[in-house]
């Protein structure tokens, strides 16, 4: 990893990487959802993946995802469907890690700008 190089430790990963397209359900076309997965989900798995052993072992670090109040609070003047879906589901995935690697020192939190 070319920031452990450089550095030599990963403290904080912020998956800040985020695609919005705002279509009703079913107006959206596959691309559209493909380049919101591709986004949204693949981005946060891979970085996060890549990051999380650096961080467990150094026994410390933070990891923070940037995801939707559209996933708890759905408004009709912003259709969000795959907003929800995606960010909604990496919020979840944060509490998860969380779990997980809290007794590791690595923290995981989720904010919704």
């Amino acid at each position: 990893m070319a920031a452990r190089d450089r550095f030599r430790r990963v403290d904080t990963l912020v998956n800040n990487a985020g695609v919005f397209i705002g279509e009703r359900f079913t107006d959206y076309t596959a691309e559209q959802y493909r380049q919101i997965t591709r986004t949204n989900l693949d981005g946060f798995f891979h970085t996060t993946q890549a990051a999380l052993p650096l961080m467990v072992a150094q026994g410390s670090g933070h990891i923070l995802q940037i995801v939707t109040t559209l996933a708890e609070h759905a408004n009709v003047e912003f259709p969000s469907v795959l907003a929800s879906l995606t960010k909604g589901g990496l919020a979840a995935a944060t509490r998860s890690l969380a779990i997980e690697y809290a007794a590791r020192g690595v923290r995981a939190n989720a904010v919704s700008p």
